[in-house]
């Protein structure tokens, strides 16, 4: 069972208290306000002020053990307090592949599959990824061109993938680069 702590008011009559509440009277949750510097969450260990809410200016301010850096309301509504888009470009891509509704086209040119384009939807108004491939003498793949569109459909990043055969026909290495900004 929780313990709940109903603190208690002296308020005047001056400044919307009734006759009764002069004397110490339970706080109504339903119609009185607190009014304090901040709000710290503890548990029976935890006991350090790691987890709390106050204002800075016009703007609440949140802090715990995971943010140790405060972030206001504001930030927290606009993105500001998550990760950058660097940050965020280190991460592995592939949750968003699978995480993105999307609708994927594929290209080709005879047998070989020259790229494959994945589109917002089936009215491909929208790219967000798309793949060009180049092959050599023998139908191998000699380079893959990966390109990154952003919400837009504008090119935001490529990759370009060279890749290196053995005599004997296996993959020996693949040289990545990267242009463009995450």
């Amino acid at each position: 069972m929780v313990d709940r702590v109903q603190p208690l008011k002296l308020e005047d009559t001056t400044t919307g208290g009734e006759e009764l509440d002069q004397f110490p009277t339970a706080l109504d949750p339903q119609e009185d306000h607190v009014e304090c510097a901040g709000i710290v969450f503890d548990d029976l260990t935890h006991r350090d002020e790691t987890t709390r809410i106050f204002r800075v200016g016009n703007d609440l301010t949140f802090q715990d053990v995971t943010n140790p850096t405060p972030h206001t309301l504001t930030d927290l509504l606009s993105g500001g307090g998550s990760f950058s888009e660097a940050q965020h470009e280190g991460l592995s891509t592939l949750v968003h592949e699978i995480d993105q509704t999307s609708w994927e086209e594929y290209i080709y040119t005879g047998s070989d599959v020259t790229g494959s384009i994945i589109w917002s939807d089936n009215s491909r108004s929208r790219k967000i990824r798309e793949e060009q491939y180049t092959y050599s003498t023998g139908h191998r793949v000699s380079q893959v061109v990966t390109i990154q569109y952003d919400g837009f459909g504008v090119e935001k990043m490529r990759m370009t993938e060279a890749y290196t055969y053995t005599s004997n026909g296996r993959v020996s290495n693949v040289q990545r680069t990267k242009t463009g900004s995450p």
